[in-house]
């Protein structure tokens, strides 16, 4: 199944990538393709967001960036903003300390610039590391979508108890929007945590009972890495009773020319606040329609439970007299909702009796 419509008055499409670096070594095209059928449906599909999980490139050489960086201005060129974190494959360094290569690639004033340079986007930063101070791979940018905010957040390479500390920090000062983290390596390709902890850092079991079980607004996480199944999807109860949707994604070991060009659609509805995934090749035209390739999940449960007593509907449906709201069939039909009524921009909250 393809995506059959997307209502741009209320749904938007965040599009991810993961793990291009066999694309770049092989020089086939197919990244510089699947970047530019983002940019060329962006208005379509109503993209506004791009995130890239990592392994952008797989030798970490000065040919395979300028590949990488053709790819990118795809992105760049179609004014959509994004995050884009290292991989192990994005440097020479075996003891991923430092990527060198990537930094320049990715300075972090394209992360600092992002608010002057898209309207959409709000606020930015990036956290500052005591060894390597502020890097693109751990930087987050607010976005307005819709009317609605989404903070949209990246993470190193198996990430440290201070970059934890960090995002946790930010999660907790935007408690009232809906989050996405992406981060190259979060489930195994068998949708399983990890425990390990390597280079001064954190598996993802470790990240997600100390750290983000704790987060109330994350809505999905997602990373690539391993690649022996291309999809896995779980979700998982926060300690308040929330639910995130973690995600494994990465193709590159299912076709000999690095993937065939699959990524993943993540379409949201900020009305109702679900999602769906999608996931889909420029280069064969083909959707893989397996149940941890396209499935549906709530993006974000804080929304419904904060107002888990009102009722919130689009203007153009609604028909009011005295106190009383009665929704038309194309919404809640036969619903009779009383009590206060307030105008917040252009939605209309009813607080029920």
């Amino acid at each position: 199944m393809s995506i059959s419509n997307v209502n741009s008055d209320r749904e938007f499409t965040i599009a991810v990538i993961n793990d291009s670096q066999h694309y770049v070594a092989n020089d086939n095209g197919i990244f510089e393709e699947m970047c530019q059928w983002i940019g060329d449906n962006k208005d379509e599909y109503n993209i506004k967001t791009f995130l890239h999980g990592g392994d952008v490139v797989q030798n970490s050489t000065d040919t395979e960036w300028q590949i990488a960086d053709k790819a990118f201005g795809n992105i760049e060129d179609a004014g959509i903003p994004y995050i884009v974190v290292n991989g192990n494959h994005d440097t020479s360094d075996s003891d991923f300390e430092d990527w060198p290569d990537f930094w320049d690639e990715f300075p972090i004033e394209r992360v600092e610039n992002l608010p002057d340079n898209h309207e959409d986007v709000v606020e930015s930063g990036a956290y500052d590391s005591p060894s390597k101070g502020k890097r693109v791979e751990n930087s987050y940018f607010v976005q307005e979508v819709l009317g609605e905010e989404f903070l949209f957040l990246g993470g190193e390479f198996w990430p440290s108890d201070g970059y934890m500390d960090w995002a946790m920090d930010l999660l907790e000062d935007h408690s009232e929007i809906p989050a996405a983290l992406i981060t190259h390596f979060f489930l195994d390709d068998s949708g399983d945590f990890v425990y390990d902890e390597k280079w001064n850092g954190n598996g993802s079991g470790v990240i997600w009972d100390k750290w983000l079980s704790e987060a109330e607004n994350l809505g999905f996480v997602i990373g690539g890495h391993l690649y022996d199944e291309q999809n896995n999807v779980r979700t998982e109860e926060t300690v308040d009773g929330e639910t995130a949707t973690l995600m494994h994604h990465n193709y590159q070991d299912y076709a000999s020319n690095g993937g065939d060009g699959f990524l993943r659609l993540i379409v949201v509805d900020v009305v109702d606040w679900t999602a769906e995934a999608y996931t889909y090749s420029p280069y064969v035209n083909e959707w893989d329609t397996g149940s941890a390739a396209e499935f549906d999940f709530q993006y974000q449960n804080h929304w419904l439970s904060e107002y888990e007593d009102t009722a919130r509907w689009e203007s153009t449906e609604q028909s009011m007299s005295n106190d009383s709201v009665e929704f038309s069939e194309e919404s809640w039909s036969n619903s009779d909702f009383s009590g206060g009524i307030e105008v917040v921009d252009e939605d209309l909250r009813i607080s029920t009796n």
